[in-house]
């Protein structure tokens, strides 16, 4: 995974051999789609796009990144929409990842996230409630969630870097409200897969990073 380009070669957000300050703050769209058999639905399509933060540091070789949700935003599918209260990314534990760099290469190791069956988002329910808004089987989804990340592909793009992203997920279903999504929702494994991007930011908290202004990424490799 060649990080190249004259312009990249001296920026430190994407060329760890360069010198870095150091503390840095790259805001990160993860971007995922794809299609998933749903009760009562059938195979609907999907898109997920993941909103985080990260505080960097260098470290022997590369970066070191602790990374920490700001929002999960789901698009409308058939019919239904999906969506977290703002306790639930709040909540979620950050993750650590490292970058190193070795001969002109630059790579990011696989790394875990996710989180169990404590109650995170202050709601009194367990785990994190992901809640369905939906004509039919609409409800309430309480979850624990454990993932592992594999980055590949990567590339710079203007201050940041860009690549694909394969995501292994294993959803627990704790609890639910609504008959329907009781007798439907199942525990589940699935692997999603798209697209991510970093661009540095000059704040230190998701509440102040202007979105608008942090470039989007394409679900298609």
């Amino acid at each position: 995974m060649l990080v190249g380009g004259a312009a990249a070669a001296q920026d430190p957000a994407v060329d760890p051999t360069v010198e870095p300050p150091a503390v840095q703050y790259w805001a990160g769209r993860f971007v995922t789609s794809g299609s998933r058999r749903v009760p009562v639905l059938g195979d609907v399509d999907y898109r997920t796009e993941t909103l985080t933060l990260s505080e960097v540091r260098p470290v022997d070789g590369g970066f070191e990144l602790s990374q920490r949700t700001c929002e999960v935003r789901f698009a409308k599918t058939a019919g239904a929409k999906l969506h977290m209260a703002p306790g639930g990314p709040a909540g979620m534990p950050p993750s650590t990842l490292r970058m190193t760099a070795t001969g002109g290469m630059a790579v990011v190791e696989p790394w875990t996230s996710g989180w169990g069956a404590s109650d995170l988002d202050g709601d009194g329910r367990p785990g994190i409630t992901i809640h369905v808004d939906a004509p039919v089987c609409g409800g309430q989804i309480m979850v624990a969630s454990a993932a592992r990340s594999t980055a590949t592909d990567l590339e710079p793009a203007g201050a940041g870097w860009t690549g694909n992203v394969a995501i292994w997920t294993e959803q627990t279903v704790l609890d639910t409200r609504g008959v329907c999504l009781g007798l439907f929702s199942r525990s589940s494994e699935e692997t999603m897969r798209g697209r991510f991007r970093y661009a540095p930011v000059p704040v230190a908290t998701c509440e102040a990073v202007d979105w608008d202004a942090v470039p989007e990424v394409s679900p298609s490799p």
